[in-house]
């Protein structure tokens, strides 16, 4: 995962607490990729917002699954 912090007035980041992944199949130059994901679990009490992350190639193979632990901000 390539993955970078971007700031833009008037919105919040939520902060990245943990990332983990794993590299299943290589991916080529050239080859077209998709990436997205999709909530897990929040829990309200905590801000803390698990995620299920993936990149895919063009058959729609997952090559590389992943997960992340963000904190929501208070508005």
């Amino acid at each position: 995962f390539l993955l970078r912090k971007e700031t833009t007035p008037g919105h919040n980041n939520l902060p990245l607490l943990s990332i983990k992944y794993t590299n299943r199949r290589a991916a080529y130059l050239g080859e077209t990729l998709t990436s997205g994901g999709y909530v897990t679990a929040v829990d309200a009490d905590s801000g803390l917002v698990e995620l299920s992350l993936h990149i895919k190639n063009a058959a729609g193979d997952v090559i590389t699954p992943g997960s992340a632990t963000v904190r929501m901000l208070n508005p």
